[in-house]
């Protein structure tokens, strides 16, 4: 409910200074489907940042599995679902780093640019046509980044991995499973 009450002030906060100046009289059709044009678009514009939040805790879930942690995991609050130890400790990074660097300005003038680029009432110029390929494309950028994110802990769990397979064939008597375990984490 609060993300709906927040999405409706900053619709009013940034979107009253582009609706200025509306004086087409529409029939009830025409302004349903209007309304579902605009809801549309606004699922689309915040499948973006999602998407990316989305990355960071499927980097989490690689090196989890990586580690030897797979089995870990800790209950999403947001969408009330299992979700791995360092997905969440990585998602929890990227909001501290994002508010830090104050990522969420760049985001509200993203959602102003947005207004400006399709103002209040001009979805019906929007190519719908194009929005699957878009978030695809979008959904293809964000599993490319969770592996890049990553691929440096896949590395080094793979670099300790190597070094406790040549320990437990040098030393039989030493248990590699015990050490392995504190080495990757």
């Amino acid at each position: 409910l609060y993300k709906i009450g927040l999405g409706a002030w900053l619709t009013a906060l940034i979107g009253a200074q582009f609706a200025r100046g509306w004086d087409k009289e529409l029939e009830l059709g025409e302004l349903a489907l209007l309304l579902v044009g605009e809801v549309a678009l606004g699922l689309v514009l915040a499948f973006a940042p999602n998407i990316c939040l989305t990355a960071v805790t499927g980097a989490g879930w690689l090196i989890d599995q990586s580690m030897g942690v797979g089995v870990v995991n800790v209950i999403d609050p947001m969408y009330g679902t299992a979700s791995p130890l360092m997905g969440n400790y990585l998602t929890l990074l990227t909001l501290v780093l994002w508010f830090g660097s104050n990522g969420h300005h760049l985001l509200l003038m993203a959602l102003s640019e947005c207004f400006r680029v399709v103002p209040p009432g001009g979805v019906a110029s929007v190519s719908f046509a194009q929005m699957p390929k878009v978030l695809v494309a979008l959904a293809g950028s964000a599993i490319a980044a969770s592996f890049s994110f990553a691929l440096p802990a896949i590395g080094a769990a793979l670099l300790a991995d190597v070094w406790l397979g040549v320990l437990s064939r040098s030393f039989p008597q030493v248990n590699a499973f015990i050490i392995g375990i504190p080495v990757k984490t």
